[in-house]
């Protein structure tokens, strides 16, 4: 979809000094504490053309227009593995961790099975067969994963279908204990 200057502007009407900046390409990361102590909540990632982002024209391209706009191309990356397997998933994260997080990014570690359209068709016919057993299957292994993605990656955004109130203390830990690892 296309970005609008009407969209965006109704955005920043809405969230005003609440919507947060990106750091610049090449410095230092903005830290989830400093976020709170300047009172900046919201963060708009916008995925769009790269030339979106520049101003290689007379007029000021959008991103130059909207500076709280993060550009996917360069602040948020959010690798998706598009599978039902529970192993090729765990591979597929630290590959794209190991690979793609970029220390003043946000990274979107997305711990979600993608069911194909079979899964889908039998959900509906043979109950149940579905999402929250796709999820039932994924989420005791979450626990190691997290712990082990935040010591060697820095985790900062996880992604999870059908949360238990395990993995609700766990993510709530690790934010409250690591406040100082906690990037964006």
């Amino acid at each position: 979809a296309v970005v609008s200057t009407q969209s965006t502007g109704k955005v920043e009407e809405m969230f005003g000094d609440k919507l947060c900046h990106p750091p610049p390409l090449n410095t230092n990361v903005l830290t989830y504490g400093e976020m709170i102590e300047s009172g900046k909540r919201v963060i708009v990632a916008v995925t769009e053309k790269p030339e979106m982002f520049t101003s290689t024209y007379k007029h000021c391209a959008l991103k130059c227009q909207f500076e709280w706009m993060w550009s996917s191309e360069t602040n948020v990356v959010s690798p998706w593995a598009d599978t039902t397997d529970v192993t090729y998933l765990k591979d597929f994260l630290e590959r794209t961790m190991s690979q793609y997080r970029a220390p003043n990014s946000l990274h979107v570690t997305q711990t979600v099975l993608t069911p194909r359209s079979s899964d889908t068709v039998r959900g509906i016919y043979k109950p149940p067969h579905n999402l929250q057993q796709m999820a039932d299957q994924l989420n005791p292994h979450l626990p190691t994963w997290f712990e082990e993605f935040r010591q060697k990656y820095n985790l900062n955004i996880a992604i999870v279908d059908f949360l238990s109130p395990s993995l609700i203390n766990l993510l709530v830990n690790l934010n409250l204990t690591n406040v100082s690892m906690v990037r964006c």
